[in-house]
C-alpha cells in the first residue's frame, strides 16, 4: 500500500529539485510575515543566551485571554510561577482598540513593563496546513526544495498569501530506503502579521506564534505529560468544531479538524425537545424544561449546576441521564470520526495504532461523555491536565480547583513551554534558522582561526624561546672557556701580532691622508647654515716629513652673512661655536669682517683662520 504525503517517484522528485527552476519554485517557502522581536531567542546570533528569562504564554479565545508564566530550567525544571484567566466582554478581535487596550494592560500586570519575558502567542489552526510527509535522504541544502515540491502536490499553497516552514522530526526506514520524516506546515501570512502587529503596537511584540497543537506537543516533549515513548491521540472538543491530534514519541504526526462540537450537542438537545413540544403545551410533566434554553441544559451536564445570571436557578433540569441521551446522535458522529482518523492512522502511519486518548474542553468535566468516548474507541481516555506532577515541571502557585479550569490552560502553559529548538514557529521559518546557522558556522570558523592563529603564534613564541635558551647556553658556555683560555707568552707571537697591528695603523693613517681634504670640505659643507655663503676656502696642508720639525695646517674662509632676522655678529659667533667643535679644525681667529652692499641689501663680509688637526 502507498503511503500517504510521499514522493511517489524519487527520481522524478530529485529531477525536480535539481532543476534550474527549482529555485524559483521553493522560493514559495516564505519567511516570516512579521518583524523579528526583540524578545526573540534565536532571530540573532547571541553568545550568550539568557538562561532565566521567563516565557510568557498567551491563548486569546473568543471571551477570553489566558496567560501562563514559566521560568526555563538549564538543569533543573521548568517552574510554572504564574497564570491568569482575563474574561472579555465582548469578543476579542485584533482590530479592537478597546480589546487591544485590555491586553496591553493584562500584559503589564502580569509580565511587567521591563520584564524582557519571551511571549507566544496561538493563532487559530483552522486555516493552517499540516501533513507529515516523507521524503529521500538528501543534503540539507536541498531538503528546503523537496519539502516544498512534496508538499505542494497535496496541498493548494500560494506563495503569497501563506508562508511554508517544516520540522525534521527523524529519520525513517521505508522499503529498504531510508527516509527523512517530516511535518510540514503553512500558515497565512495575513494572519500571521495580524497577530504580530497587534502585539508590536500595545509595545509588547511576540517571540513566537504557533498553534495550540504544537503547544501540546511541548507539553509531550517537555515531558509534562508523560507520553514520550507512545502512540496518544488528543481530542478537542470546542465551541463549533472538534481538533483530532496524533502524536508519536512526543512528534504531532496526524492533525485535523472536525465540523462538530458543541453547538452541535447544543442543535442536537434543541430536536430532542422538539420532539416532544406537543405533549409540553398539554402541560405534561417535561412542559417545565421547555422553559430551559437548550444552551442550559447542556452546560447542566458538563458542569453539575445552573450557572447562568438572570435565571431563575430552581427551574428543574433533566436528569444527566436523558440529556445524554439527547446528545448521543452528535456524540456518535462524533466518534465515528474519531475512529477513521486512527483508522487512517493505523493505516499509513504506525500499525499499532494508538494507546491512550486525552480529551479537552469544556466536555471533558463529564464523565459519562468520557466513558461513552472510552467504551466507544476501546482505548483509556484521560482528561489532558497541564497541572500534573512531573519531576520535569513544578507549578508552584495553587493549583486550579476543577477539572475545566486546569485543562483550559492547556493552550497558554504549552506555549510556555516553547523555544525555538523546539517548537514551530510562524516568526521563525527554517530561512532565519538557515541565516542564524550560517552566522554561527562563520563566527565558529573565525573563532577556529583564531584560535589556530594563537596556537601557531604560540609555537613560535615558544620556538624562539628554546633556540634563545640554547644561544644562551652556548654563550655561557663560551664565557666559561674564555675564562679558563691562557695562552702562552710567545716572543714571536706577540711580534708577529705587533706588526700586523702597526701596518694596520700605517694603513689607516696613509688612506685618512689621502681623504683628509674631501673629509674637511664635507665637514664645512655640513656646518654651514643656510644664512652663510662661502666665497673662498684656503687650506694649506701641515708637513710632518720624518726628520723635519712638523708644520701645522691652516685653513682660511671667507664668507657673507646674509640678512636674517637676528643681528649678523649672533649668527657669526653660533658658526664659529658649531665649527671649533669640529674634530678636524680648531683655534678660529677672525682676521677681518666688514659690512657691504651687495644686491641692494647689506651683508657681513668675514674672514677666519682656523688650524687644521692631523693626526
Amino acid at each position: 500500500m502507498t503511503k500517504p504525503d510521499e514522493i511517489s517517484s524519487t527520481e522524478k522528485l530529485l529531477d525536480l529539485i535539481r532543476s534550474p527552476g527549482s529555485e524559483d519554485g521553493a522560493s514559495g517557502i516564505s519567511g516570516s510575515a512579521a518583524k523579528p522581536s526583540r524578545h526573540g531567542g534565536g532571530l540573532g546570533f547571541r553568545l550568550f543566551k539568557p538562561g532565566k528569562q521567563a516565557v510568557v504564554g498567551i491563548d486569546i479565545g473568543h471571551t477570553y485571554v489566558r496567560m501562563a508564566k514559566v521560568i526555563p530550567g538549564n538543569n533543573a525544571p521548568w517552574r510554572l510561577t504564574e497564570y491568569r484567566t482575563v474574561q472579555l466582554k465582548a469578543e476579542a478581535s485584533l482590530r479592537d482598540k478597546a480589546f487591544l487596550a485590555k491586553l496591553r494592560a493584562a500584559l503589564e500586570s502580569f509580565c511587567g513593563k521591563d520584564s524582557g519575558a519571551r511571549l507566544w502567542a496561538t493563532i487559530p489552526s483552522s486555516r493552517v496546513e499540516n501533513r507529515c510527509i516523507r521524503i529521500p535522504k538528501l543534503p540539507r541544502k536541498q531538503v528546503p526544495n523537496a519539502v516544498y515540491w512534496t508538499f505542494t502536490k497535496k496541498i493548494n499553497f500560494d506563495a503569497s498569501r501563506d508562508l511554508l516552514d517544516f520540522e525534521i522530526l527523524g529519520e525513517v526506514a521505508e522499503d529498504g530506503v531510508t527516509k527523512y520524516e517530516i511535518m510540514a506546515f503553512s500558515a497565512p501570512k495575513a494572519q500571521v502579521r495580524e497577530m504580530a502587529d497587534a502585539f508590536e503596537s500595545i509595545g509588547y511584540p511576540l517571540t513566537g506564534i504557533s498553534i495550540v497543537p504544537f503547544a501540546i506537543q511541548n507539553l509531550f516533549r517537555r515531558r509534562v505529560i508523560d507520553a514520550a515513548r507512545e502512540d496518544v491521540c488528543t481530542l478537542f472538543i470546542g465551541r463549533d468544531w472538534s481538533r483530532i491530534a496524533i502524536y508519536s514519541r512526543g512528534n504531532l504526526l496526524l492533525s485535523r479538524g472536525i465540523k462538530a462540537g458543541m453547538r452541535s450537542m447544543i442543535e442536537a438537545i434543541d430536536q430532542a425537545r422538539g420532539g416532544g413540544e406537543n405533549s409540553a403545551d398539554a402541560g405534561g410533566p417535561d412542559s417545565t424544561e421547555n422553559t430551559l434554553s437548550a444552551d442550559e441544559i447542556f452546560r447542566h451536564l458538563i458542569s453539575g449546576a445552573a450557572v447562568y445570571q438572570g435565571q431563575n436557578t430552581d427551574k428543574p433540569f433533566p436528569s444527566r441521564k436523558d440529556i445524554f441521551q439527547m446528545i448521543l446522535p452528535a456524540l456518535e458522529r462524533l466518534v465515528r470520526q474519531v475512529e477513521r482518523t486512527i483508522e487512517h492512522y493505523t493505516l499509513n502511519f504506525r500499525k499499532d495504532g494508538i494507546s491512550k486518548l486525552f480529551i479537552s474542553g469544556p466536555v471533558a468535566a463529564s464523565g459519562m461523555v468520557t466513558s461513552f468516548l472510552s467504551n466507544q474507541l476501546e482505548v483509556p481516555i484521560t482528561v489532558l491536565d497541564p497541572f500534573v506532577k512531573s519531576r520535569f515541571f513544578v507549578v508552584e502557585p495553587p493549583l486550579p480547583p476543577t477539572t475545566a479550569e486546569r485543562e483550559s490552560y492547556v493552550p497558554s502553559i504549552g506555549m510556555a513551554l516553547s523555544d525555538n529548538r523546539w517548537t514551530p514557529n510562524f516568526l521563525f521559518t527554517h530561512e532565519e534558522k538557515a541565516r542564524i546557522e550560517q552566522t554561527r558556522k562563520l563566527n565558529v570558523a573565525v573563532l577556529a582561526g583564531g584560535i589556530l592563529l594563537c596556537l601557531v603564534l604560540t609555537g613560535v613564541y615558544l620556538t624562539q624561546n628554546l633556540f634563545l635558551a640554547n644561544y644562551q647556553a652556548r654563550l655561557a658556555q663560551l664565557n666559561r672557556k674564555l675564562l679558563t683560555y691562557n695562552p702562552p707568552a710567545d716572543k714571536n707571537l706577540i711580534l708577529t701580532l705587533f706588526a700586523r697591528s702597526k701596518n694596520k695603523r700605517l694603513m689607516i693613517k696613509q688612506i685618512s691622508r689621502r681623504y683628509y681634504p674631501l673629509a674637511l670640505i664635507e665637514e664645512i659643507s655640513r656646518l654651514t647654515p643656510g644664512t652663510i655663503r662661502l666665497i673662498s676656502l684656503d687650506a694649506v696642508m701641515g708637513n710632518t716629513v720624518k726628520g723635519k720639525a712638523p708644520v701645522a695646517g691652516s685653513l682660511v674662509l671667507e664668507g657673507i652673512i646674509l640678512p636674517g632676522r637676528r643681528a649678523y655678529e649672533s649668527i657669526l659667533s653660533g658658526y664659529l661655536l658649531r665649527l671649533k667643535d669640529s674634530p678636524l679644525i680648531r683655534n678660529p681667529v677672525i682676521q677681518s669682517k666688514s659690512t657691504q652692499d651687495l644686491n641692494g641689501k647689506h651683508v657681513l663680509r668675514f674672514r677666519v683662520r682656523f688650524e687644521l688637526v692631523q693626526k
